[in-house]
């Protein structure tokens, strides 16, 4: 089933990609929760692994699903290791910010030192 809607996913994405192109834009961000695993990183010129420390990842899941927190720690556990998407990407945003205004300046100051390491 994977295999299935990776295929597709991969597809449609690179006919946005040409669709933006053709309409002159510059810049595109792909948000994929499989991009290493998929052909999709390839397409990229640079790649971001967005981690969190285990504990802030399992409270989040809690109050945005309203699930147990044993059942938050068991999806959490079974997740690839910060490690894997540290080392598969050219950068790491660490988001252990208590409010979103924190991760947002973070994340605009990342992608603004991208932007111009890329422009020159």
């Amino acid at each position: 089933l994977n295999a299935i809607a990776q295929t597709a996913t991969v597809r449609r994405t690179q006919e946005l990609l040409e669709e933006y192109r053709a309409k002159g834009r510059k810049l595109v961000a792909i948000d994929a929760i499989a991009l290493l695993e998929s052909s999709l990183a390839k397409l990229c010129d640079a790649t971001i692994a967005v981690i969190a420390p285990p504990e802030v990842r399992v409270q989040r899941i809690m109050v945005r699903e309203s699930i147990s927190e044993k059942y938050a720690w068991s999806r959490v556990k079974a997740q690839k290791s910060d490690d894997y998407f540290t080392e598969g990407c050219d950068y790491t945003l660490y988001n252990d910010c208590a409010q979103a205004e924190e991760f947002a300046l973070r994340a605009k100051t990342l992608v603004e030192s991208i932007l111009q390491e890329h422009i020159q």
